[in-house]
């Protein structure tokens, strides 16, 4: 079980300020490749799983792991994960020809993606991924992992501590960033599911920001509708004082014509 502290960064400002802040505590940036894999029939992600192949600084390494029923909550994720060292040539050859990971009978992982998941021989699709560069610190006996993830539609900012405490570990990151006036919110959702929805998750800011666009766009309408409700009203009106008008000019000159007497028609204007 993988546990880890999830604090999402609105912006490139506030991962530049964060990464200067702890400069003296840097030891390596790595540069990560992530390509997710699926069954066929959605064998995986249906059961809450997903099969991927990191690659580490131009192919340098890679890593096939499976991780399976993510639950995130406050700021803290925990999740199943398997991991395996890959040859990075295979694991290319694996990203192009996706069936090519079923004939890994070595692979513990495989053998648990064909037996717990029921994924047969050329069952597997690429599902794509993203990339990652991920700077990594030592302090105050924790390990941090400042990272800036590139997907296809944009870029998302995330600062990340594996730690068998994780309450702990999340109220002294809670405090550097409080302390450094860094704006921050508990990571609500995986990389892979922001990659699988195809958007950016909106920071609290940003809601706010359409809540009040959507406000004065109501405003706005509703002054409007009150606008032409009271133009309907006055043409009313005004329909009706014509109608009157007319009715009155009617009547005198029936009245004139002797065809009703003047009593009739002030009874009549008055009932009006």
């Amino acid at each position: 079980m993988e546990v880890e502290v999830k604090l999402r960064l609105p912006d490139s400002t506030s991962h530049q300020r964060l990464s200067n802040i702890l400069s003296r505590h840097h030891r390596k940036t790595h540069f990560q490749e992530n390509v997710f894999f699926d069954g066929n029939n959605a064998e995986l992600s249906s059961n809450l799983a997903v099969l991927r192949l990191r690659f580490y600084d131009l192919d340098s390494h890679s890593v096939l792991s499976i991780k399976a029923k993510p639950v995130i909550s406050g700021g803290i994720s925990r999740i199943e994960e398997q991991e395996e060292p890959i040859d990075p040539a295979i694991a290319r050859q694996c990203v192009a020809e996706p069936w090519r990971l079923l004939l890994i009978s070595s692979s513990d992982i495989i053998r648990r993606v064909k037996e717990e998941y029921n994924v047969k021989d050329n069952g597997l699709v690429c599902l794509g991924g993203f990339r990652n560069v991920r700077a990594i610190y030592e302090w105050n006996g924790l390990k941090l992992e400042l990272d800036e993830t590139h997907y296809g539609f944009g870029t998302c900012y995330e600062i990340e501590c594996e730690s068998s405490e994780p309450e702990v570990a999340k109220h002294l990151l809670e405090e550097l960033l409080n302390s450094n006036g860094i704006h921050y919110e508990y990571s609500e959702v995986s990389k892979f599911a922001i990659f699988r929805s195809g958007k950016l998750p909106l920071t609290s800011l940003s809601q706010k920001a359409a809540k009040l666009v959507l406000l004065t766009l109501w405003a706005s309408l509703g002054h409007e509708v009150k606008q032409k409700k009271n133009r309907i009203n006055w043409h009313e009106k005004k329909k009706a004082f014509v109608g009157i008008v007319v009715g009155e000019q009617k009547q005198l000159s029936e009245v004139k014509s002797g065809s009703i007497s003047s009593v009739q028609c002030q009874l009549s204007i008055r009932a009006a």
